[in-house]
Order: C-alpha cells, then structure tokens, then sequence
C-alpha cells in the first residue's frame, strides 16, 4: 500500500485548503490515480492502521443486492449508514417544514414514507441493479434474455408475479418471455456486465455507472429530505466502474480481470482505505464468477482530499511515517460461482495485520 501513503502524503504536502459543503473545510488535490496488483487475491488494504474488514465484506455484497435498505447492515451491528438514512424524525420535520397547516396531507406523508424508514434512496447498489430503463419502440422486439442469464436473486419475484397474473395473460405468452419482460423493467447493469463478460469478454462497454442523472439530490436539501423527494441521500462518489479482461499469461490458462473504479470526489484518509480494498475485493469475486484471475485493480480520483479536522490527528499518530507490512489474501468459497448467492461467509480476508487503530472523524 504504498501508492497510498504516496498519494494521502501528496494531499498533506500539496493540497489546496478550501471550503466545502460539509463546513469542515478540506485540503485538496485533483486527478489521481493508484495501480495495485490484485494478483493471486493479493488485498490492497491500509496497514498503517486498522480498517474493519467486517464492514468491508458487508457493505460490498449490500451493493450488490441492489437494496436501499440500511436495516440488513445494521441488524448486524454496522451503523455506517445510519446518519443519512431516512427516520421517523426526519419524516415528521419534513410534513412540519413543508405542510405545516395541512393535516391530511401530513398524514398521508407519514403513512407512505414510513415504509422507506432506513432507505438511502436511489444509490450504488440499488443503481447497479435497477436504473431506469425507458423505452421508445416496443419493447417486445427487446432481445430475449435466456433464464439461466436472468440473475438468480430477481428470478423468485419474477415467478412469482408470473404465478400470480399468468391468468391474465395470453396463452401464447411462455414463462420465459415473461421472465425477460420483467427483466428489463428496469436496467440491471450489474448483470449485463456479468453476461458480457461470458459472451464477449474483450467488450469495451464492461461499464457500471451509480451517477444517474435524475436520481442526484439537491445540494440544497439535507440528505432525508432528497430520499423524501426520490432522490439519493448524497451524490454518488465512486460514480463508475469499468472492467477490462486481458487474455491468459500462457496457453491454457485463465483470462485476467482488471477493474478501473472512477471517483468523483473523496475522503482519501478513510474512504479511500475502504474503497480501494472494497472494489479490489469486487473484481476478485467478478473473476472468481466468471473463471478469470484477478489481475490488476485501478483507483482513480477527482477531488482527493482531507478533512481539516483530520490533519491533526494525522500529524499526532504520525501516519505518513508508519512502515506499510505486507498486505492480506482473500479467500472465495470455491463452492460458490454465483455472484448475486455469495453470503459474508463466503469471503475470508486472511492474515491481515496492522498499526494501531486511529479513529479520524468523518464529515457529513
């Protein structure tokens, strides 16, 4: 991990000190990008202090789920989320703020919102999995998705809404064609990479992009607000991530997966240290799925920065001046082939040590 402390050391020595939203202020540096070889599942993750690898492994396989929902993460013990996910409180300040005298309405907001207690809105996991996909032609020209490429985790609600209004349907319509009609009610990026790269592994279209236009929130509303409003709670930071696949070393041998995340803006002292382990590990379990080696992982960064609360704590526990040790392996439950199957206990990250804990705070 010594590209990172390169890159946080470029941030502390040369950064811009300027505001931002948040109030904290922050220092600055624009356009970097980190290479880490992720052969062998060789894990890019920070020694120089700990990063919880529990949350790590969660968070990840809660993207791609698809869910908004920050329930599952917090029923077991991950609170991460909690600060931007929609309460009770902010549903009541939301009717008071804006419907102050209207009663009925009040209500009304109160009795629907409350179902989305604990969403984030329409953000990473949930944009991988279900971005919109509007139709101008008819969309039973739509190439048909064949079952067995229709992802394993959506394939249950789909048979049983197909159970539920096959009476309704003509005779002439089969479980499959109605299985890939459902499919495509919305765009699930996620598994067309994964279909992608069976068929035509060499595309340069292996794209997956979280920034979807009509889902950004306004920089004006606090974050519950714009999840009131359809909205994500915060613009999407690691905005896209690409794959590339390489052919074998040598004859006989397994394709090599590399996988580019683009960041639009980031907190590098502490989520850098989770994303850049967390989208490593993604393109682990991508190769593992689809046969390949994992090959190399590339982090790319916008807005890279610190926190101006966090410089001091950095300077006190001495950080930059920390010796990186030698970094963990990942092991993927051989068994498992299925990307949308794969359960926490699936993933083990082996022989990982590090410095001393160095709790930096994080701005909302």
């Amino acid at each position: 991990m010594k590209q990172y402390l390169q890159t946080l050391r470029s941030i502390y020595e040369n950064g811009i000190d300027h505001g931002d939203r948040t109030g904290v202020g922050r220092r600055s540096i624009f356009g970097v990008q980190d290479r880490y070889n992720i052969e062998g599942n060789r894990l890019p993750l920070v020694t120089t202090r700990q990063v919880f690898t529990k949350f790590l492994i969660h968070e990840t396989l809660w993207f791609i789920s698809g869910s908004m929902d920050t329930t599952t993460l917090k029923e077991k013990g991950m609170n991460q989320w909690d600060k931007w996910a929609l309460d009770e409180v902010a549903i009541e300040a939301f009717v008071q703020k804006y419907f102050p005298d209207d009663k009925d309405t009040q209500e009304m907001f109160r009795i629907h919102y409350r179902q989305q207690i604990g969403s984030i809105g329409p953000l990473y996991g949930h944009n991988w999995r279900n971005a919109p996909n509007p139709s101008d032609g008819p969309s039973v020209l739509w190439p048909q998705v064949p079952l067995d490429e229709i992802p394993s985790d959506k394939l249950p609600s789909i048979t049983e809404q197909y159970e539920f209004h096959k009476a309704e349907l003509p005779d002439d319509v089969t479980f499959e064609q109605y299985a890939s009609a459902a499919y495509y009610e919305t765009y699930d990026q996620l598994n067309e990479l994964v279909r992608n790269l069976k068929h035509r592994p060499h595309s340069s279209r292996h794209v997956v992009n979280a920034w979807i236009p009509q889902y950004v929130p306004f920089e004006t509303l606090s974050p519950k607000e714009n999840i009131i409003l359809g909205k994500s709670a915060l613009t999407a930071c690691h905005t896209m991530f690409q794959v590339f696949v390489y052919p074998a070393k040598e004859e006989g041998g397994k394709k090599r997966l590399s996988l580019m995340m683009t960041i639009r803006s980031q907190d590098y002292l502490v989520g850098g240290a989770y994303n850049i382990a967390q989208y490593a590990l993604l393109a682990m379990l991508l190769a593992h799925c689809n046969d390949m080696e994992p090959y190399e992982y590339i982090h790319s960064v916008g807005d890279c920065h610190l926190y101006s609360d966090q410089i001091p704590m950095m300077e006190e526990h001495k950080q930059l001046e920390r010796e990186p040790i030698t970094g963990p392996t990942v092991w993927l439950n051989p068994e498992q082939k299925d990307l949308f199957q794969f359960k926490p206990e699936d993933i083990k990250i082996e022989n990982y040590r590090y410095h001393p804990r160095i709790d930096y705070p994080i701005a909302t």
